[in-house]
């Protein structure tokens, strides 16, 4: 006698009318929901693109502004009256300090700098024309800020801002005050030359 085939099973109905018969020997399982490796590995290969992206923007805007820190101190050594025979000397120093790799060449009132990207394998030529000057006070700024990038010491960023700002000053003194300076001092240089008082007021008129 078998007990176990005169017990019925318990019977459910579900919404659709079927009839289901809930047997403990087959219990029912949870699904499990198993990621496409397609999928996965498409975003992970749309991630690595997006960083390298980042890297390359980064890498971008950092070589620029070193770029435009060199063109930057270029033009104010040669507006204020660097030695032009050191001039070159200078920027290549700055250029292997900031790991750029450029090339300068200067021509009276002219200097040609060319940049080169290892990474981005592209180059660009770089032409800086400005008036030859002379203010002494504002040329030793200007070798101060180099002096302070050399030995890192001032950011990039830093010394772009200080160089922009002692570019657009106005000079110490103005126009007419020079000239009377020179004046005067042509007048009384012609002395140690040997010449006498008469010559000093054509000597202050060479010199204005």
């Amino acid at each position: 006698f078998d007990l176990a085939a005169e017990i019925p099973m318990p019977i459910n109905n579900d919404v659709n009318g079927k009839n289901e018969i809930n047997d403990s020997n087959n219990p029912i399982l949870p699904s499990f929901h198993i990621p496409d490796p397609t999928v996965e590995n498409k975003h992970n290969r749309q991630r690595a693109k997006s960083e390298h992206m980042a890297r390359i923007t980064v890498h971008i805007s950092d070589v620029l502004t070193r770029q435009k820190f060199l063109l930057m101190l270029c033009k104010a050594f040669m507006l204020f009256g660097a030695p032009n025979h050191r001039l070159e000397e200078y920027m290549t120093l700055t250029a292997n300090v900031l790991e750029i790799e450029a090339v300068f060449l200067y021509f009276p009132g002219i200097m040609l700098a060319s940049f080169g990207d290892p990474v981005m394998r592209t180059s660009e030529m770089k032409l800086i024309r400005v008036g030859q000057g002379l203010d002494l006070g504002k040329l030793d700024e200007a070798h101060e800020i180099y002096d302070l990038v050399v030995h890192d010491r001032l950011g990039v960023e830093e010394a772009c801002e200080r160089l922009t700002t002692l570019l657009s000053r106005k000079p110490y003194f103005n126009s007419l005050l020079l000239i009377l300076v020179y004046g005067i001092n042509s007048a009384f240089i012609i002395i140690w030359f040997g010449g006498s008082w008469a010559d000093m007021g054509p000597s202050a008129a060479m010199g204005m």
